[in-house]
């Protein structure tokens, strides 16, 4: 299945075009993976953020691929149009239906974490080298072993100073 630009394609639903969709699927995801691993390929923020929002957007859409794979063994199995190799037919659908539940619940989590993480990096931008002043540089001074915790050494001075020039004999 090839896409040019945003033009969808109309597919005959059949078991070959669902079998071709899930693995585009798969190949996108091992594309973007790849992709994704190459320093090239994450320019700057927004494409983190446009990446993670297509995540959230596709772990939404897999609540409604699941429940129609759901459905659609579901019925089978009422119309009895169903057999196990082993059995316990009645066993392997309930395993199934909970499996599937948890799956939907999973994507969902998936969908809403990633949307939480695109939503916290809204305002984070690159800059460019010419603004890049490096890390912050912490202007308080380390302190003193033993000092008693949030006095600096540079505190402890003006403190001491201010001390004695006011004490005995000033």
């Amino acid at each position: 299945m090839t896409h040019d630009g945003n033009r969808r394609e109309s597919l005959v639903p059949d078991d070959a075009a669902t079998e071709q969709a899930a693995d585009d699927l798969c190949e996108a995801a091992r594309i973007l993976n790849h992709v994704t691993a190459e320093s090239a390929g994450l320019a700057g923020p927004a494409t983190v953020y446009g990446v993670m929002g297509a995540i959230a957007t596709v772990a939404s859409r897999f609540d409604q691929t699941l429940q129609q794979l759901d459905q659609f063994l579901s019925r089978e199995h009422r119309e009895h149009r169903l057999a196990h190799d082993h059995g316990a037919l009645e066993e392997v659908m309930d395993a199934y239906g909970r499996a599937t539940l948890h799956a939907r619940h999973l994507t969902s989590g998936l969908s809403e974490a990633a949307r939480q993480a695109q939503e916290s990096i809204n305002y984070v931008h690159g800059i460019t080298p010419s603004e890049d002043a490096g890390p912050p540089v912490s202007r308080e001074v380390a302190p003193e072993p033993g000092a008693a915790p949030g006095v600096t050494r540079r505190c402890r001075g003006a403190r001491l100073k201010r001390f004695h020039g006011r004490g005995k004999g000033a």
